[in-house]
């Protein structure tokens, strides 16, 4: 499931306005010493061959604005097309955000959808009919606008609000979806008394229908995860610990922190299945510098179960693990291990996670994870290709294996941060990542590839 490495370009300043310094969780030391230093090794050892994979695409740019653009999420639609939005930074720390769209395999041009000061991260959803919804926080004199765009078959419809409360500071959003269509908005407000109140609001009828607010200590960052009944998991960090609410349409079900969370290093990410049943994920610190990956599972009625460790995961603090889950139940969670410079995955199935398998070599990076109807997975990371660059490298589980390590992207140009990845009905597999293009001023634009469900065509060909 999609997430993010940290976003300090978006943390408010002394103006209340977004930085925009630099891109999220690819420029700091210890990421860039620990690949760099991954190079030097597989240098030494070499890489085996590279299977061929049914990436049928290339790499395609898919952000031309001038600046910094980052933080891509992709969605597809029921026929195989993509949309992906992202942020942009032309420089001056004005933040839009910006997106295009696929049709077979031409992307369409870059376009802003959302003007000046963009305060949060953009969240993009696509129901069953392939109507695209994309929301975020922006800024407005004195307030923090929740705004949303709609994207159908004509392109995208006009903003629209949310959430708009004078003296207002609305910040992180999430959206889900269910198999009717209805978009639920989540978002949080710390302006509020008491402070952390969780909204909750619906696009249903064609309107946008504010349901409920809580105060539940909801942070800026959070998951949110939905089924296809409208049942919903959020999960947060509070005090270092987790915790995990459980909603449908006006109705708050499991409430409740997650006993034995350790304290959390990043945001847990979470998926739910048909039954409503939500398992978390997350890293941990364990004490005495040992990391783990923890994972808790909880339902409408049942508190959440006390954390379990999954696997250690080395040293660092910047360890994401990612979730996805089929329609089965079975639940698939990848994540790097810091000590062995190395990605790995393990999938739950009725009581017990399997013995995790390494899918190859990785940077001090996280990973994304998505499963199409059938249940093959595929996985994206950041690593080192044959050639010793910084690469996006991806696997996909079929039947009861993981096959062989791809690298996706250019040759010879650094890629692979922040991936996003996106299945539709047919097995086809849509990946967006930043892609360095100017090092000297530490500027990314967003890339992409698709990988067809059949060898030799597009997906909904």
């Amino acid at each position: 499931m999609r997430h993010v490495l940290d976003h300090d370009e978006l943390d408010p300043d002394d103006t209340g306005k977004s930085s925009g310094a630099r891109g999220p969780g690819r420029s700091g030391p210890g990421l860039r010493r620990t690949l760099w230093g991954l190079v030097f090794v597989l240098c030494l050892v070499g890489l085996p061959a590279l299977a061929a994979a049914l990436w049928i695409t290339p790499a395609a740019d898919i952000s031309s604005a001038p600046g910094l653009s980052y933080a891509p999420s992709v969605v597809m639609g029921p026929d195989g097309s993509a949309t992906a939005v992202w942020l942009n930074d032309p420089g001056s720390g004005v933040v839009t955000v910006h997106s295009s769209h696929r049709t077979g395999s031409t992307w369409d041009g870059d376009a802003e959808i959302a003007g000046a000061d963009v305060y949060s991260m953009p969240s993009v959803v696509v129901d069953g009919d392939g109507v695209v919804t994309a929301a975020w926080a922006r800024q407005t004199g004195t307030n923090t606008v929740v705004e949303s765009r709609r994207r159908t078959a004509d392109g995208w419809g006009p903003a629209e609000t949310i959430y708009s409360v004078s003296g207002s500071q609305a910040m992180g959003v999430q959206l889900g979806v269910d198999a009717r269509g209805v978009v639920t908005a989540v978002f949080n407000d710390p302006t509020t008394s008491p402070p952390g109140f969780a909204w909750f609001s619906k696009y249903s009828g064609g309107a946008w229908q504010l349901q409920v607010g809580m105060s539940v200590g909801l942070p800026d960052e959070f998951r949110v995860a939905q089924n296809a009944a409208g049942r919903m998991a959020v999960v947060w960090t509070q005090g270092g610990s987790v915790r995990v609410m459980q909603y449908a349409d006006g109705f708050v079900g499991t409430l409740g922190p997650i006993s034995g969370s350790g304290t959390a290093l990043t945001v847990p990410d979470v998926v739910m299945d048909g039954d409503g049943t939500a398992t978390a994920i997350w890293a941990a610190d364990a004490g005495g510098g040992v990391k783990e990956v923890r994972w808790s599972r909880s339902s409408w009625t049942a508190q959440p179960g006390a954390a379990a460790v999954l696997a250690a995961a080395g040293t660092s603090t910047d360890i994401r693990p990612a979730a996805a889950v089929d329609s089965t139940g079975v639940v698939t969670a990848v994540w790097t291990d810091s000590a062995a410079l190395d990605t790995r995955a393990s999938r739950f199935s009725g009581s017990t996670w399997s013995a995790p398998v390494s899918l190859g070599p990785s940077g001090d990076s996280y990973a994304d994870v998505a499963v199409d109807p059938r249940g093959v997975v595929t996985a994206a990371w950041t690593g080192v290709d044959e050639r010793g660059d910084v690469a996006l490298r991806t696997a996909r589980f079929t039947g009861s294996t993981w096959g062989a390590t791809t690298t996706l992207g250019r040759p010879g140009i650094p890629a692979g941060y922040n991936v996003s990845l996106a299945v539709d009905r047919l097995g086809g597999v849509t990946a967006a990542w930043e892609s360095l293009y100017d090092a000297v001023n530490t500027l990314y634009r967003v890339q992409s590839q698709q990988f067809a469900s059949a060898p030799g065509a597009p997906t909904g060909a």
